[in-house]
C-alpha cells in the first residue's frame, strides 16, 4: 500500500482547530510503532510547484529528482482530480521540460478593482466536449505564431514552444486564492512575451464565444482565461489499488484545505484513516505539506536507518497527546 497524501498539513500552523491528535486516526496509530522515517524534504512556502510535486517525483524516481527538474519545471500533479475525492494513480504525461513543454489550464479569472483571481478548476464543471470546443476556438491562434497545441484532457492543453526551453513556471496550485498578478511577476517576461500575447488574444475569443455564454446563462462560471504553468501529469481515477508497486494520490484533504475549513479537513483525515489497511504486509506514506514533504514506510530488512528512526518515534510519541506534527516534522 503506497499512498500520497497532499495537504496533509495545517492551514494555519499552532491553530488548536488543525491540530489533530494521532488517537483520532487509529489505523495509523497502529501503524506507527512499524515505521521508519524513509524521507524528509523542505519546500519553500513561495516555491514555483508545491510540496506535493516534489514528492511525486521522489517516489517516481526512486528517492532522486533528476537534475533538470528545476523548481518551476517539475510535472504537477493533476489535481482537478480531486473534485471526485477518490484515489488517484499517477500516470505522468508529459513532454520533458527539456522539449520547451508547458501547460495551458483553462480557467475561471475573477476580476476586482485592485487583483485578479482564479476559481478552483476542481469547482468550475468542464466537460470533455466543452474544453474540446474551446479548445478548438483558440488553437488557431497559438499555431499560427508557431506554437504547437496538443489537447491532453479537459484541464491540460499541452503548448511546446522554443520559448518555454527551461523555463520556470508558477504552478497553478500555487496561485489559487491568491494575486495573478504576484505571481506572474516571478517568471521572466522577455521568454513569455508571446505566449502572453497569445493568452490575451485568446482570452478575447473565449468571452464572446458562444459556448460561454450558454454556460452563464445556465449559471455556471464561464471560462474566460488560461493559465500558463509546469507540465502535468495527468492521474487516472481509480477506487481500488491495482498494482500494489504504484503510488496513489488521494486529494480528499485539498478543498477543505484550500478553502480554509478545519473541521472538514480534519474530518476528511479521519476518512482516510477509515481507507487504510491494517493487515497489509508493506505501507509507505507520503505527506505533502505547506513547507516540505515526509514519507514513512514499514521497516525494509537490511536497512540500518530504522534505529535512528525509532529514536525519533519514541521522543515525539511519547508525548500525553501526540498529533499529526509527530508525523509532518519529526524531530531528530
Amino acid at each position: 500500500m503506497k499512498r500520497l497524501l497532499p495537504y496533509a498539513g495545517p492551514f494555519i500552523d499552532h491553530d488548536p482547530a488543525w491540530n489533530l491528535p494521532l488517537k483520532q486516526l487509529p489505523n495509523l496509530m497502529a501503524w506507527f510503532p512499524q515505521l521508519r522515517l524513509k524521507a524528509q524534504q523542505s519546500v519553500a512556502r513561495d516555491s514555483l510547484n508545491p510540496s506535493q510535486d516534489y514528492a511525486y517525483q521522489y517516489l517516481q524516481n526512486q528517492g532522486q529528482i533528476p537534475g533538470e527538474l528545476l523548481d518551476g519545471t517539475l510535472p504537477c500533479l493533476a489535481a482537478e482530480a480531486a473534485q471526485n475525492q477518490l484515489l488517484y494513480a499517477g500516470t505522468p504525461h508529459f513532454t520533458s521540460p527539456l522539449q520547451n513543454a508547458a501547460c495551458l489550464t483553462p480557467v475561471h479569472a475573477m476580476v476586482a478593482t485592485d487583483s485578479i483571481t482564479l476559481m478552483d478548476p476542481c469547482e468550475v464543471p468542464l466537460s470533455v466536449e466543452d474544453s474540446e470546443t474551446l479548445f478548438q476556438a483558440v488553437a488557431p491562434i497559438f499555431e499560427s505564431e508557431g506554437v504547437s497545441i496538443k489537447w491532453v484532457s479537459a484541464m491540460n492543453w499541452q503548448v511546446l514552444h522554443p520559448s518555454l526551453a527551461g523555463l520556470a513556471l508558477p504552478s497553478i496550485e500555487r496561485v489559487l486564492g491568491q494575486s495573478v498578478q504576484y505571481w506572474q511577476t516571478l517568471t521572466p517576461v522577455q521568454p513569455v512575451r508571446l505566449l502572453r500575447r497569445l493568452q490575451s488574444e485568446a482570452q478575447m475569443v473565449l468571452y464572446a464565444h458562444p459556448l460561454n455564454q450558454a454556460r452563464e446563462a445556465r449559471g455556471l462560471p464561464t471560462i474566460n482565461s488560461l493559465w500558463l504553468g509546469p507540465v502535468k501529469a495527468e492521474c487516472s481515477h481509480t477506487t481500488q489499488p491495482t498494482d500494489s508497486t504504484k503510488w496513489l494520490v488521494d486529494w480528499r484533504l485539498r478543498s477543505p484545505y484550500l478553502h480554509g475549513d478545519a473541521k472538514a479537513w480534519c474530518a476528511a483525515w479521519q476518512a482516510f484513516d477509515k481507507t487504510l489497511e491494517p493487515a497489509s504486509d508493506t505501507f509507505e506514506l507520503a505527506l505533502a505539506h505547506s513547507t516540505g514533504y515526509v514519507v514513512w514506510a514499514t521497516h525494509d530488512a537490511g536497512d540500518h536507518t530504522w534505529l535512528e528512526s525509532l529514536k525519533y518515534r519514541l521522543k515525539n510519541l511519547t508525548h500525553p497527546q501526540p498529533s499529526l506534527q509527530s508525523l509532518l516534522n519529526p524531530k531528530k
